[in-house]
């Protein structure tokens, strides 16, 4: 973690159940760093001196600083039916705490299999629930950002996905390359890209832009509201 004012470093976290496995994204909420890893889980650090386990670990001891403890671990999906190709677990590729208004009622994961896992975010305590785990994609998804009422996602597939956030249902399926080649804004069809990282520009009155950046070099820039 870095100070935004004077680029400075502040701290960093880690955990000793940690050290096999990278850390491949993170996010936060207002209580926790949020953090995919290779190992088909999602982890989350406290961000204040505050930790809310109830087991015996170093936080007991007297004076220990909370910051930076892990408190719980996620998992991708507790029956372990999606997994890669090679048969090992799936990597998290992307992470959001999402949430009307602000609320940031949820927990997103995307991970190296194209499934989507989600679960509830609490105000208090550490019982996060899982609601839901879908294939929302055949392939790796690389990136996954979220606007006021929508996730949208990426893959090796080429298509870009976009998702109710309450409803957590696909609202539209697009693949970029075929939208742009009928634009008329990319050449060379026959050379496959793959979907590998995206920005989005919201403005309320205007709709924004989505930026996706491709495998083949190339930004695929799009009019929110021309697309969404």
């Amino acid at each position: 973690m870095w100070n935004i004012t004077t680029c400075q470093p502040v701290r960093s976290y880690t955990s000793k159940s940690l050290r096999q496995a990278v850390i491949t994204c993170v996010a936060q909420s207002p209580r926790h760093i949020i953090a995919g890893t290779s190992d088909a889980s999602v982890v989350l650090f406290t961000k204040e001196d505050v930790c809310e386990r109830v087991d015996i670990h170093q936080c007991n001891t007297p004076g220990a600083s909370k910051l930076g403890c892990l408190q719980v671990t996620l998992r991708l999906s507790e029956a372990g039916s999606m997994r890669t190709q090679s048969g090992d677990m799936p990597i998290v590729k992307a992470v959001l705490c999402t949430g009307l208004h602000g609320g940031f009622s949820h927990i997103w994961a995307a991970d190296s299999v194209g499934q989507i896992s989600v679960w509830k975010n609490t105000k208090k305590g550490l019982d996060f629930k899982a609601l839901l785990y879908w294939r929302a994609h055949n392939t790796c998804i690389n990136d996954m950002v979220a606007t006021a009422k929508h996730i949208i996602t990426i893959s090796d597939d080429g298509y870009c996905i976009i998702h109710d956030i309450v409803r957590f249902v696909s609202v539209r399926c697009i693949h970029m390359v075929t939208w742009c080649l009928e634009k008329e804004l990319v050449d060379k069809p026959q050379i496959p890209r793959r979907l590998k990282c995206m920005h989005i520009d919201e403005d309320n009155e205007n709709g924004g832009l989505m930026l996706i950046g491709t495998s083949y070099g190339e930004v695929m820039i799009s009019a929110i509201g021309t697309t969404i």
